[in-house]
């Protein structure tokens, strides 16, 4: 493991000194992703995955400091990404958002400081492979209905893992399938 666990774990204690009555069923994000999270690894990409993350940039070019909608809405446009949210570090460990494409990081929002030299597109993203201090921790969120998540937050992104205008459902026991509209079974049925 990356530490990034233990990070989690010592939020997870410090928020249970706090809570003395009605404990809900987790104590914020870090204690929904111990339980249902994983750790994202370094990955290299095939030539023909790195094609379609360069197609998905076209369709959009992610802006910086945006990561919940810049990656909401390349899993609404494209069927090979898969939405991820958690806890990622460049530098200190932070709520981010990021896509999968074949269990692969894809990461358009942070920009690197040292671009990669291994590809010639791309050079400033993490895709598939990344170094420390890069890290990535969090959960899968299947479904692609992003568009109608927006009309429920008055059109714009907003996290899954810290939903406060719905009043934290996912970590009040709301499973992820009832909080998002489009889940697995359906995307399956349509492939």
């Amino acid at each position: 493991m990356s530490g990034l666990d233990e990070y989690l774990r010592q939020m997870v204690g410090i928020k249970s000194t706090m809570v003395t009555d009605n404990r809900p069923p987790y104590l914020g994000m870090e204690d929904y992703l111990l339980k249902h999270g994983q750790e994202f690894t370094s990955q290299p990409m095939t030539p023909e995955e790195i094609q379609k993350v360069v197609k998905a940039n076209e369709i959009r070019e992610s802006q910086v400091r945006q990561c919940f909608y810049n990656c909401q809405f390349l899993a609404q446009c494209c069927r090979d990404f898969v939405y991820c949210e958690g806890v990622a570090v460049s530098v200190i460990p932070t709520h981010h958002a990021w896509l999968t494409l074949n269990g692969k990081v894809v990461d358009l929002t942070w920009k690197l400081d040292t671009p990669v030299t291994d590809r010639d597109v791309l050079q400033d993203r993490n895709l598939g492979t990344f170094n420390p201090p890069y890290l990535y921790f969090g959960i899968e969120v299947p479904g692609r209905n992003w568009f109608r998540w927006w009309k429920q937050h008055k059109d714009h992104a907003v996290p899954i893992l810290d939903d406060w205008e719905k009043g934290w459902p996912l970590f009040n026991g709301v499973p992820l399938d009832k909080i998002i509209p489009l889940w697995k079974q359906q995307v399956r049925k349509k492939r």
